[in-house]
């Protein structure tokens, strides 16, 4: 699961929170979450996309 985090979670409190509480949610349903920003994706996405490529590879060995 990708999750997104925009400069909002810098100016909402409550944002931030809601959002953090999601993630680990989903962390303890077993889900693997990558958290981004704006960085990860602007100018070109190829160093999150191999960080996708290593979770994958290693999901498929197993």
């Amino acid at each position: 699961m990708i999750e997104y985090q925009g400069d909002e979670h810098r100016s909402s409190r409550t944002r931030w929170l809601s959002d953090l509480e999601r993630v680990q949610l989903f962390q303890d349903a077993g889900y693997e979450v990558f958290l981004i920003g704006a960085d990860d994706v602007d100018p070109d996405c190829s160093a999150l996309a191999a960080r996708v490529g290593r979770f994958l590879s290693r999901e498929s060995a197993r």
